[in-house]
């Protein structure tokens, strides 16, 4: 084979090698497109379910939740059981964003609180959570990222315990929280000031940017039970890495919470908390579970496939 053949042979191995790698750019831009094009849909979704609910709705009746489940006769069957026996008198909706188990868990803590004026509540979940962050920073996290999430969530305990330990609000300094310094509408601070000093979870939950803060340090709970316990959760992690797990499905903002995760917070801040769950069964009434099994639950969540909202008990 001549010189000239040899060089043309070679010529032809690097085009075929460029178009090679072309068509291998275009295939990752082409993925990198899909994938940011499914997320600023979900983004899109949840921007119109933004619009049209609210993040902490008023208490409704049972009832209403028949219309939801209009075309599903396994799921109003669990809910006229749930009708009938007569043990809740209303429930509230969360906003379905990914984020409703934990807004759940934390308004039904807060609202517990509030109703009973329970002090040991608090000690024991501030017993816990004071540690978590010189925890988390053990498991390799960054303090710098971590700290304002742990104030909020601090703040918010000293809040309560301040409330309860007071004849009155008047001596609780609310406007030097943490999380008042992070409001950058002034004309929420007012709103936030007032429904802090009343002692209002319902209404602090329906601020965002200040009730995430909370929302966060809860997912980081959440982790920091499973890191400290990876024996026990790790068998329910299919498919990635228990690393890849805490990071997609636990701390992930608007990752939806599973069983795994609701047994994690319960256990990381000590709350028991029974559940009713919604399945797509064609006998009985609703599932009751109550986490931990031994425990005595201090609130009401229901639960249906993929959303959580607060059940609240009759008198």
């Amino acid at each position: 084979m001549s010189q000239n053949d040899e060089e043309k042979k070679e010529e032809v191995k690097e085009e075929k090698k460029e178009e090679i790698e072309e068509k291998k750019f275009d295939l990752t831009d082409e993925n990198d497109f899909l994938m940011s094009s499914s997320i600023n849909e979900m983004e899109m979704i949840r921007e119109e379910i933004g619009k049209s609910q609210p993040l902490v709705s008023d208490p409704k009746p049972l009832e209403h939740l028949l219309k939801e489940f209009n075309d599903h006769s396994n799921y109003r069957r669990q809910i006229e059981t749930l009708i009938t026996n007569k043990q809740h008198s209303a429930y509230r909706q969360l906003r379905a964003d990914g984020n409703c188990f934990y807004r759940a868990f934390l308004l039904g803590l807060f609202e517990t609180v509030e109703a009973t004026k329970n002090e040991q509540i608090l000690e024991t979940v501030t017993k816990n959570v004071v540690t978590s962050n010189d925890r988390l920073v053990k498991f390799g996290y960054e303090q710098f990222a971590l700290s304002e999430f742990y104030e909020s969530f601090m703040d918010e305990l000293a809040l309560y315990q301040s409330i309860l330990s007071s004849d009155d609000s008047s001596g609780v300094n609310i406007a030097e929280s943490t999380a008042v310094q992070k409001l950058s509408d002034e004309s929420h601070v007012e709103l936030f000031v007032l429904c802090r000093s009343l002692n209002e979870a319902k209404v602090f939950f329906n601020l965002k940017k200040q009730s995430n803060y909370l929302i966060f340090w809860a997912r980081m709970l959440t982790s920091l039970q499973m890191q400290e316990n990876e024996k026990h959760f790790s068998q329910f992690v299919q498919g990635k890495t228990f690393r890849e797990f805490l990071q997609t499905d636990v701390e992930a903002v608007h990752a939806e919470a599973d069983h795994p995760q609701f047994c994690a917070l319960s256990m990381a801040i000590e709350v028991p908390v029974r559940v009713f769950c919604l399945e797509n069964v064609e006998t009985g009434g609703p599932q009751v579970v109550t986490i931990p099994e031994n425990g005595q639950p201090l609130f009401d969540l229901l639960y249906r496939p993929g959303h959580y909202d607060i059940l609240y008990r009759k008198s």
